[in-house]
């Protein structure tokens, strides 16, 4: 009979120890399936942030309300035989709306830029007459642009733009000094060969209203004695036109009111003549 009984608390010890061994392995299994869970969330979460914040903001931009003149804007849906058509009235539109905005401009004394994009030229113009025009060597428009749509453009171009700050690597008027000699002995023994041109790089940002910033900069890197200039236009820049913070893009994220940057690369000798050229105030006529 002790033998039977300790037989069976044996078998049941045993029993226990296997059921304990797979209730831990139940267990171990369980948590290991929670933790691929949160990690797999912790994975996904950047991949949501960038959907919302970042690509429906972008797909759904249209410029201010301001610059729609408060007109609702109806879109259509036109057959493959009307896409011709339609493409020929757009670029007339567009013809029409450059043409208008440089003869309101001619009209008054003051200097003004007048860029066509699509012919790659930029023309500093007093009263309708070029006094300087530049090629554009490199365009890099705003992303946003290629999403919208020319209903919302349109009323975007349809008047000049106007500047409102400015920004340079270089000062806007040139500092010249010099020390006055003690006498004309002095003076005639100094050299009077002109000084040599401002050799640093060229990269302006010009703030014009209805959120547009166009970029204005000579083609090239900058050197070693150059890059604290950058950085310090760069900081400038940033304090100019500071990006939304990241709560206010997930709060708002089909905001409208984000600017559209163009850059446009030219020659260093045009970046550097029309940044000091054109006036504190000077109005724009854009075509693109």
């Amino acid at each position: 009979m002790n033998s039977l009984r300790n037989t069976q608390d044996s078998n049941t010890e045993n029993m226990t120890q296997v059921g304990k061994r797979k209730n831990f392995f139940i267990s171990l299994f369980t948590n290991i399936k929670h933790i691929f869970l949160f990690i797999l969330f912790l994975s996904i979460l950047p991949a949501l942030f960038l959907v919302y914040a970042g690509i429906i903001p972008i797909s759904s931009y249209k410029p201010a309300a301001e610059i729609g003149g408060g007109k609702p804007m109806v879109s259509v849906s036109i057959d493959a035989s009307q896409k011709e058509d339609v493409s020929k009235i757009i670029l007339l539109e567009k013809e029409n709306n450059f043409e208008k905005n440089s003869l309101s401009l001619a009209d008054q004394d003051s200097i003004y830029l007048v860029i066509n994009v699509p012919s790659k030229s930029i023309a500093i113009e007093i009263k309708g007459v070029q006094v300087r025009t530049a090629t554009i060597l490199n365009v890099i428009p705003d992303q946003k642009l290629a999403l919208i749509s020319h209903e919302h453009l349109t009323p975007w171009l349809s008047d000049p733009f106007v500047l409102k700050k400015y920004l340079g690597t270089i000062p806007k008027i040139p500092i010249v000094v010099k020390e006055a000699p003690k006498d004309t002995i002095e003076a005639q023994l100094r050299s009077s060969k002109p000084l040599p041109p401002d050799s640093t790089i060229v990269f302006t940002s010009l703030f014009f209203d209805r959120n547009l910033i166009l970029e204005i900069n000579q083609n090239g890197e900058p050197n070693e004695r150059e890059l604290p200039i950058v950085k310090a236009y760069l900081d400038k820049k940033t304090a100019y036109s500071p990006d939304e913070k990241t709560i206010e893009k997930i709060l708002n994220p089909g905001a409208t009111d984000h600017p559209v940057t163009i850059k446009l690369i030219v020659s260093a000798a045009d970046a550097r003549a029309i940044y000091r050229a054109i006036p504190s105030k000077t109005r724009l006529v854009l075509k693109l």
